[in-house]
């Protein structure tokens, strides 16, 4: 008879190799090398923002104000959405119920280690430029939405950071570019509708967004990752391909 204390002893170990198992799948980069900008990846892309009394300045706040004396409540509630927006959710619009990251660890995984490794480049703009906000720089501007604390709003973060994910996508799924581009759109327009936002910051966000991904889909960690996530993927794609034949010969 085995003595207790080696049993539990056993089941100890057991359960510290599958948290360590668990962590250890949670973390890794999926790739053969990890995910890392490749150098001289920066934020040079982008002009400075506009000055408040230019006209593409000044244009940013008539937009602003425009918008905002027609906001809609279905606009607000868009506004409310897209101040947290999920990859995951907007994909299952896309792809249907099983877009999950349940369904999809290697995938989230990778989103998720490419958007901490390229939110540096966010930043550094951000802090080379310090734009107000446009609630900061006029009081007739009434946001909709929680007012962010970052150093400035030039480029948009949420603008930046929707865009690196579906960016990645689009490179594994190019069949459904449109479709992911409408989805940054989306976020884009909803922090422009939330007040927090010009139309400039969104769409330099946008840029810089695409420019470090593509960059970056020249490294071979990222050309594997890209790999990865349409094989995680195929099996569900073949099911609704089989779904969808089916259907059609009902």
């Amino acid at each position: 008879m085995i003595p207790r204390f080696l049993t539990d002893l056993s089941r100890s170990a057991k359960c510290l190799a599958l948290a360590t198992a668990m962590l250890t799948f949670s973390g890794v980069s999926f790739a053969a090398e990890p995910i890392v900008l490749p150098p001289g990846v920066d934020f040079s892309i982008l002009p400075p923002p506009p000055a408040d009394d230019s006209p593409a300045g000044m244009a940013d706040l008539s937009v602003l104000l425009y918008v905002q004396r027609d906001r809609t409540p279905e606009q607000e509630k868009l506004a409310k959405e897209m101040a947290s927006p999920s990859v995951f959710a907007m994909g299952r619009e896309i792809f249907g119920p099983w877009f999950t990251r349940e369904n999809l660890p290697k995938t989230a995984a990778i989103l998720r280690e490419v958007s901490q490794v390229t939110d540096k480049v966010k930043n550094d703009a951000k802090n080379e430029w310090k734009r107000p906000r446009p609630y900061v720089r006029s009081s007739l501007v009434h946001p909709v939405v929680g007012k962010p604390g970052d150093a400035g709003c030039y480029p948009s973060g949420h603008s930046y950071g929707i865009a690196i994910p579906e960016f990645v996508l689009t490179a594994a799924f190019p069949e459904h570019a449109e479709q992911f581009d409408e989805m940054i759109h989306r976020v884009m327009w909803g922090r422009v509708i939330g007040g927090v936002h010009y139309p400039s910051d969104t769409e330099a966000g946008r840029l810089l967004a695409k420019d470090v991904i593509d960059k970056l889909l020249q490294t071979d960690p990222m050309k594997e990752a890209i790999k990865t996530i349409q094989e995680e993927a195929a099996p569900f794609l073949k099911k609704d391909q089989e779904n969808q034949k089916s259907k059609a010969g009902e």
